[in-house]
């Protein structure tokens, strides 16, 4: 039988930039991290003497991972992230999911896009949008 985990319990960190020291806090309120992966494009190596086309992988791009939360006008990572995407701060992340040992993901990121919605008997939903640039690390120790 193939083993399952529940995403409940996992959480997102805000650290600080590459040179600061590596205290993480909580990102809270999140109810969705959708998309943490790699992608890579295809380079075209088709040659006139190809008999069909040929291709080779392109270096490495971690995907644009998506977050929604209910958003809270006094919660410092929240502020944080808005001033992340407002100065172009290149802030370190991690990920951490509930599994056991715990499978961390860890990378430096760009928030692309901070951006909140209001409805009528709603909450507040922000959404932010965090380009990873550089290396993802993935463990499963729960070390950073």
């Amino acid at each position: 039988m193939t083993t399952t985990y529940e995403t409940q319990g996992t959480v997102i960190y805000r650290g600080g930039t590459s040179g600061d020291s590596q205290d993480y806090a909580v990102i809270g309120g999140v109810t969705a991290i959708n998309t943490v992966g790699l992608q890579r494009a295809l380079i075209d190596v088709t040659t006139l003497a190809s008999t069909q086309r040929e291709y080779r992988l392109a270096i490495k791009d971690g995907q644009e991972i998506g977050l929604e939360m209910f958003y809270d006008p006094e919660d410092a990572q929240h502020n944080g992230l808005r001033d992340d995407n407002r100065l172009g701060t290149r802030r370190l992340f991690k990920i951490e999911l509930t599994d056991s040992p715990v499978d961390t993901v860890m990378f430096e990121g760009l928030v692309m896009n901070w951006s909140y919605n209001t409805a009528i008997d709603a909450v507040y939903n922000l959404t932010i949008t965090i380009k990873p640039t550089g290396e993802l690390t993935f463990s499963n120790d729960g070390s950073p």
